[in-house]
């Protein structure tokens, strides 16, 4: 996963089991998955964790059909260390 990958990511998506999650949310799941790679993912980030969640933020936008989602509004919750800031909600049209 040092670049995003569609079917990582759909997979990080299928594992949490409520319609509605947020970019956080799935950003946790993808580093349970695949911490290593996650990590990776940092390095060429120069902004940060917040640079690389905003990256993954995007390409969930742009791949919402793919993964078949859609972005509901935004919203605060716990970042992956541990502070609150908004992110997206999406739900999932429908339950696989």
């Amino acid at each position: 996963m040092e670049h995003l990958d569609l079917e990582k990511v759909k997979q990080a998506i299928d594992a949490i089991p409520d319609i509605r999650f947020d970019s956080h949310r799935l950003i946790k799941e993808l580093v349970k998955q695949h911490e290593d790679e996650y990590i990776m993912m940092l390095k060429p980030h120069q902004g940060g964790f917040r640079e690389l969640h905003g990256t993954i933020g995007r390409f969930l936008s742009s791949h919402q059909e793919e993964f078949n989602i859609q972005k509901i509004e935004t919203q605060s919750s716990e970042n992956v260390k541990g502070y609150e800031s908004r992110n997206a909600l999406w739900e999932k049209k429908n339950k696989h």
